[in-house]
């Protein structure tokens, strides 16, 4: 059951990403009076604020995560890849999430808004989004905040019906292990400020 594991290890940390990104957007529509004073000092557009600002960038990256969780159910979570797996079983959770997984790919567009606007270039067929003769683009995706969340709802009861197929899988997990135990983030301390005056010396001279 070991693929299987990752499989599912997988689907989980994806669910409970989307659950922390939603969650946050939700907040910060509770507060987004309060977030709308914190202004971007650094900023060209000094009219950008935090309220603004994080909603968009998350909004962007809620597309990211929720193209990874449909790709890993679609093309791992299946008995062609799981082939030491009792497929019926696969096949029965399958059953069970048909509703949700109907509902998701009504958001047609995801995969392709993820691949040309938020984790690549703005490039379509190696046209750039800025081109003078770039058509409208529509996007049929999770938009609005009561999307999103019923795009985590369904993520979530996904994740239950897993875990009750495959308790046996579920109950082995070490919950102590978290993804940061798997690898090592190489960071050092910079004297940002420092380095970009030299920089500029050497670049705009």
């Amino acid at each position: 059951m070991g693929e299987l594991k990752n499989v599912i290890k997988t689907l989980f940390n994806l669910q409970t990403q989307i659950f922390l990104i939603v969650e946050t957007l939700n907040e910060i529509g509770n507060n987004y009076q309060v977030l709308r004073k914190i202004k971007l000092e650094n900023f060209f557009d000094k009219s950008m604020n935090f309220e603004v600002s994080s909603h968009t960038l998350l909004s962007n990256y809620s597309i990211i995560m929720f193209s990874s969780f449909i790709e890993e159910y679609d093309k791992y979570f299946n008995p062609s890849h799981l082939s030491g797996i009792d497929s019926l079983r696969i096949i029965k959770v399958k059953e069970k999430n048909r509703a949700g997984m109907k509902r998701i790919r009504m958001w047609k567009d995801i995969s392709r808004f993820r691949n040309h606007m938020v984790a690549h270039s703005f490039r379509f067929k190696n046209k750039s989004f800025f081109s003078e003769d770039m058509e409208e683009l529509r996007f049929k995706i999770p938009n609005k905040i009561s999307e999103k969340n019923l795009f985590a709802g369904i993520a979530h009861l996904i994740c239950l019906n897993i875990r009750d197929e495959f308790i046996e899988c579920v109950t082995a997990f070490d919950n102590n292990q978290v993804m940061l135990d798997k690898m090592k983030l190489i960071g050092e301390d910079i004297d940002n400020e420092k380095e970009l005056i030299e920089l500029y010396a050497q670049m705009r001279s």
